[in-house]
């Protein structure tokens, strides 16, 4: 008798999960005929949300002695794109979309009347009842003003929501350490930055698949505060290097390579200008031109030579003004300009 009840239970289960394959299965067939269909035939609805639905929420919470204290609900309409329209592109075909209201619903704890502690944010797009809010924002705060981390949130049911951007503040100013993903699968982080009283400088930047794009290292050199930049190209190999002074003026000696790894230039800057000796090479290593500049101006050109080591006559420029002959990386002449006073004619 026994063994019978185990052999029934055991049947039963079976016969359940495959049951339950089957629904799945179709579901996801279906689902993908759905998406199929739509790719081929894109639309979207131009049925936004009636500004007026924000009406039938209201706050809640409680007052002590006329402000906010504990608990509180709070609504609100987010209008900033409403209206608005932009071109999405689906395969070969632009749709456009208009962006309607957003009903917004912030969840946290007051004292004393500020935001104090964890507030989430959530959103819905929902054009009536029932809506369904799906967090977007958590926010640290700190007598009223954001103080800590916040992360804004990509995705739908927080199990599968992805950080989109982290941030840091310190008395309601962005300061620390940022970070921004990809909104798409496989959320790779794209760039790093770090805020210093609201003012953001980049860090790290990284390429669609993960890699090393870009990245800055604070150094000083001769008592000067510079940022030392390394990009690199998506294979990995080093793409250039070279310094910034007051963090946007490029200074001092640049390298440029070719991905192949052989010197593609060597350039000096001052005040974010050319000055002084210039130095560009061919993909082989061999020397093509060398240059003098001036404050951003082509002063002096002393030689040219194809990829082989021929030398080309480089022109008559001397001290800014003459010309410029320019040729292609196997030594064929290809345009003369006219200089004058450094700048081209």
């Amino acid at each position: 008798m026994i063994k019978t009840i185990i052999l029934t239970i055991t049947l039963t289960l079976n016969i359940s999960f495959c049951f339950s394959q089957t629904e799945d299965e179709k579901t996801e067939k279906e689902a993908k005929k759905a998406l199929k269909e739509w790719f081929e035939n894109p639309t979207i609805s131009d049925d936004l949300l009636d500004p007026n639905a924000i009406d039938q929420f209201e706050d809640s919470g409680r007052f002590e002695n006329g402000v906010k204290e504990g608990l509180w609900i709070e609504y609100a309409l987010d209008s900033s794109m409403m209206g608005e329209t932009v071109t999405i592109k689906v395969g070969d075909k632009d749709v456009p979309m208009t962006f309607g209201g957003v009903l917004q619903k912030e969840i946290g704890e007051y004292s004393n009347g500020k935001k104090e502690g964890i507030w989430t944010t959530y959103e819905s797009r929902d054009k009536e009842p029932p809506f369904y809010w799906n967090r977007r924002i958590v926010t640290n705060f700190k007598n009223g003003k954001k103080h800590g981390e916040e992360i804004n949130y990509h995705g739908y049911e927080e199990k599968y929501q992805r950080p989109i951007q982290i941030k840091h503040w310190k008395n309601g100013i962005e300061h620390g350490i940022g970070k921004i993903y990809d909104v798409n699968h496989p959320y790779k982080l794209q760039q790093v930055y770090n805020a210093i009283d609201g003012q953001m400088w980049l860090l790290e930047q990284y390429y669609p698949n993960g890699k090393l794009q870009a990245k800055f290292t604070d150094t000083t050199i001769a008592g000067q505060e510079l940022k030392y930049l390394r990009t690199y190209y998506e294979s990995g190999a080093l793409r250039e290097t070279g310094y910034y002074i007051n963090g946007k003026d490029k200074f001092g000696k640049w390298k440029f390579y070719y991905e192949n790894g052989k010197v593609e230039s060597i350039e000096n800057y001052e005040n974010d200008k050319l000055n002084g000796n210039y130095k560009y090479y061919h993909d082989n290593g061999q020397l093509w031109t060398e240059r003098e500049y001036k404050n951003g101006l082509l002063w002096n050109v002393y030689s040219n030579y194809n990829r082989n080591g021929k030398k080309n006559d480089e022109g008559t420029i001397k001290n800014g003004t003459g010309t410029l002959n320019i040729y292609d990386a196997e030594g064929k002449l290809t345009d003369t300009v006219e200089y004058v006073n450094g700048e081209e004619k």
